[in-house]
């Protein structure tokens, strides 16, 4: 239980810490992307550093499954993105509006799937229970952290909880990918950064189409 208690609390301090704010954070934008960089680079070491691998096996041990798999992660890893949608068909507007939204929402979806898909087969890294060769990064959790990066920047203006309570769906999304030995810890923290990395680049890619459409519609 203390290995899951540690897990939940890694991943809400990253909503934490993106809350907090000073005069260095507020002179670059790119800061916020060391975090999620962290976590890749995290599990790029973990594919040959034998303490790390050890790490792995003994979290496996610790978290997997004893009597059945639970296949909740296939549905909540997409739980913080319905809420954001949700939210704003009932009338609570988000920083952008809807298609605004989309339009990141699709260049989020693009990045994570190419990323993540290229470097499963760049890697080969073996599933725990043995099934495939496509362990590394995790695709589940890294499409959970981009939506709970999204659900995090389009209401971290009205309530921290909205960000807690994406980022825990996104965190037991992780867990439960160990629990049902589909991955390893490593495979699960990398798809987190992919995750949240490939979310915060696209806001950033939205912001900067948005001036440069500004700029050439200028009279």
């Amino acid at each position: 239980m203390k290995i899951i208690t540690l897990i939940f609390c890694l991943f809400t301090c990253s909503i934490l810490a993106q809350n907090t704010s000073s005069p260095l954070e507020k002179k670059t934008q790119y800061r916020p992307l060391i975090l999620p960089s962290a976590f890749i680079t995290y599990g790029f070491i973990g594919l040959k550093n034998e303490r790390l691998n050890a790490l792995d096996l003994s979290l496996r041990d610790e978290l997997r499954y004893v009597e059945r798999q639970v296949h909740l992660d296939d549905y909540l890893e997409f739980s913080p993105l319905v809420a954001v949608y949700g939210l704003n068909l009932i009338g609570k507007k988000g920083v952008h509006n809807l298609r605004e939204l989309s339009k990141i929402t699709g260049y989020s979806i693009v990045i994570t799937g190419v990323s993540v898909a290229s470097i499963k087969l760049l890697t080969g890294k073996e599933r725990p229970d043995g099934s495939d060769f496509t362990s590394f990064p995790s695709g589940h959790t890294a499409t959970a952290f981009m939506c709970a990066e999204i659900l995090y920047q389009e209401y971290k203006n009205e309530s921290i909880l909205y960000g807690i309570l994406g980022y825990t769906a996104a965190a037991t999304t992780g867990y439960l990918r160990v629990y049902n030995d589909k991955h390893w810890f490593s495979d699960v923290l990398a798809g987190a950064g992919f995750g949240i990395l490939s979310t915060k680049l696209s806001y950033l890619l939205h912001k900067k189409l948005n001036s440069r459409n500004k700029r050439r519609y200028l009279p």
